[in-house]
């Protein structure tokens, strides 16, 4: 049964997501048009935001010039890493509600913004290669990396493997998710204070709302894990993966 079908309190949903799931876009909308929120936060910030808004357009206008198919473009799309970000702008700007990121503030720099867009890439090709070519590159580079993600994430559901909390807590995963934590939920709870009536949705990488001290969290580092879900509790909250809500 989805999550959504059944009735809870919690005013506030804070999901995980692994952006290699090629489906977290899709799971994204549905959570977003079934949870209804007034608010949206994300652990995203302003370099992000232009760099997969300017890869969005710049892409955009290669297909619409060389007439690139459209199972073509929805593989590049399902393969980028900030479908989840995308999503949440697209339903903040049409239902007209505001949406934060609280991420670390980075100043964004044109080689940095160039390199994500592949925008002088783009415009190599259109230059120098024919349309058939173009599409036969995109079609090996896109395919190959789609099937790859699409290999690796055959489990029913879909992807769900990488949203466990053993996964999540492999390696340096739990030390980066506190190194962020109290920023994040700082600003997090700026917000939730600033709108206390409000309906928040918020969306982190996985690792910050595993439970603290799952067996996972406390193996990783000999103690609960602070992470944004240590700091901000379990009090109105409701937390899950993304994968999990569908």
């Amino acid at each position: 049964m989805c999550l959504f079908m059944k009735e809870f309190d919690e005013k506030i949903l804070i999901v995980g997501t692994f952006n290699e799931d090629l489906e977290s876009g899709d799971r994204m909308r549905q959570v977003l048009a079934n949870f209804k929120p007034g608010r949206i936060v994300g652990g995203t910030n302003q370099l992000f935001d232009l760099e997969a808004s300017t890869r969005e357009l710049v892409w955009a206008v290669l297909f619409d010039e060389r007439e690139v198919p459209q199972d073509l473009q929805n593989k590049w799309h399902a393969i980028q890493t900030h479908k989840e970000h995308l999503v949440a702008q697209q339903y903040a700007a049409s239902k007209r509600i505001p949406y934060f990121m609280i991420d670390a503030d980075e100043s964004p720099k044109n080689g940095e913004i160039l390199g994500y867009t592949e925008e002088d890439f783009v415009e190599y090709m259109k230059k120098n290669r024919t349309t058939e070519e173009i599409i036969s590159y995109m079609r090996k580079t896109t395919e190959e990396e789609f099937d790859r993600l699409k290999k690796q994430q055959n489990w029913t559901p879909r992807c769900k493997k990488y949203y466990r909390e053993d996964f999540l807590c492999k390696g340096e995963m739990p030390n980066l998710a506190e190194k962020k934590a109290e920023a994040l939920s700082a600003e997090f709870m700026a917000v939730m204070q600033r709108y206390p009536d409000s309906k928040i949705f918020g969306f982190f990488d996985g690792t910050q709302i595993v439970k603290p001290t799952s067996i996972w969290a406390t193996r990783a580092l000999g103690r609960p894990m602070q992470n944004l879900r240590y700091i901000l509790g379990e009090n109105g909250i409701k937390y899950g993966m993304l994968v999990d809500l569908i």
